[in-house]
């Protein structure tokens, strides 16, 4: 094969990965709005139970691990969470100074 048909042929493989790993991106995606919705993605069950498994602290992520008891079906889930706020994880009165 010639110069230009090896660069054909990769910038081909490189385009169609590239599609494939958003198509992932996009089912997980949809899965996790299902599951928020509490609803399986797989069974259209509502009877789904998300466990916190790890927190991320003050602005870290996450990881969830969603699971339906109708059907089974399992997957977690790394979701960065949103800021501390003081004023509500601490009790104000246990605040030395």
């Amino acid at each position: 094969m010639s110069l230009s048909q090896h660069i054909v042929l990769y910038s081909s493989i490189i385009i169609l990965a590239v599609f494939y790993y958003l198509r992932v991106i996009n089912k997980k995606s949809n899965e996790l709005d299902s599951f928020e919705d509490g609803v399986c993605p797989k069974c259209k069950s509502a009877n789904v139970e998300n466990v916190k498994l790890k927190s991320g602290g003050c602005g870290g992520v996450s990881e969830y691990k969603f699971e339906c008891f109708t059907c089974g079906y399992k997957d977690s889930y790394n979701l960065a969470v949103g800021g501390c706020d003081i004023n509500n994880d601490v009790d104000k009165n246990s605040i030395i100074l």
